[in-house]
């Protein structure tokens, strides 16, 4: 037997629960992008804090990409598999199987997929994003910046002006959340059923 809400879900067999807990995309970015503010006014509270510093790097990155990702997948998973991947068509339908068998939480769950900064792009080639061309350039370049640290951050250490990232951050996270808005605004404006839009062309790629 099981049972299913928003963030639990209970199997139970021979007589043991087995308990699972999950988020969705969205709510893993908003939470995520929450802790970066909180990370972010502790870091301008005291500079000297290393660990604001990486916290706000960190779940800043984390929380634009998943964000991203998020409606871009909402679109077509497809379109966020690496160009590069092997054999892409075959890791889309395994992720299908395993998903519908229950098995993975998402079909993109063994997919490589691309990064940030690819991301943002596709939400400006899809039209979903009306920024300026220059404007998202340097967007994009403090974007840049911030992956920069992230990699860093997350497979290193970490050694940085403080100024400099809450400059890099100042620049990215206000212009993130207005362009993330606007891309969730306009798709919600062409698609206001997003799964029936998405499993639509999903079905047409899957098949070719």
């Amino acid at each position: 037997m099981q049972y299913r809400s928003k963030h639990l879900s209970l199997d139970i067999r021979n007589d043991r629960v087995m308990a699972e807990l999950s988020i969705d995309p969205r709510e893993n970015g908003v939470h995520s992008l929450a802790m970066a503010l909180e990370a972010f006014n502790k870091l301008h509270i005291n500079p000297t804090d290393i660990f604001s510093l990486k916290d706000s790097v960190l779940r800043a990155h984390h929380s634009i990409e998943t964000l991203s990702k998020d409606i871009v997948f909402q679109i077509n998973p497809a379109l966020l598999l690496k160009d590069d991947q092997k054999t892409p068509l075959n890791c889309l339908r395994n992720g299908y199987k395993n998903y519908f068998g229950g098995r993975y939480f998402t079909v993109l769950e063994e997919c490589q997929t691309i990064g940030i900064e690819k991301n943002l792009d596709l939400l400006k080639e899809l039209g979903l994003i009306g920024i300026e061309d220059s404007d998202f350039k340097s967007y994009k370049e403090s974007i840049h910046q911030l992956v920069i640290f992230r990699n860093r951050a997350q497979h290193l250490g970490l050694s940085a002006d403080p100024e400099r990232v809450k400059r890099i951050l100042g620049n990215t996270i206000p212009q993130s959340i207005e362009i993330l808005q606007e891309a969730y605004d306009e798709l919600s404006d062409r698609c206001p059923d997003h799964n029936s839009f998405r499993y639509k062309y999903i079905i047409i790629f899957v098949y070719l």
